[in-house]
């Protein structure tokens, strides 16, 4: 029974498309992080680039951590390879 569920969030985690998991990635890693909550309409992503459109100082916070927000998206789902954060 657990093994059917397993293959069954696996067939769904494959149908969900790549800039939702992306967004909800970084949505998780900001939160984690930085403690912010992060709008995912505010998330666009183009290849390995995400960029976010809030305010200057929210930005440069993100900024400032870019290297450890990377790393916890790219280890919560290393077929994302995100590179940078704008």
């Amino acid at each position: 029974m657990n093994s059917d569920f397993s293959k069954l969030v696996n067939t769904f985690s494959k149908i969900i498309p790549r800039e939702t998991k992306v967004r909800n990635a970084v949505v998780a890693a900001i939160k984690e992080i930085l403690n912010i909550e992060l709008d995912r309409k505010k998330i666009r992503v183009a290849k390995d680039t995400v960029y976010i459109t809030e305010s200057s100082a929210l930005r440069s916070e993100i900024s400032m951590k870019q290297e450890k927000i990377l790393a916890r998206i790219n280890v919560q789902d290393n077929e994302l390879k995100i590179k940078k954060i704008q």
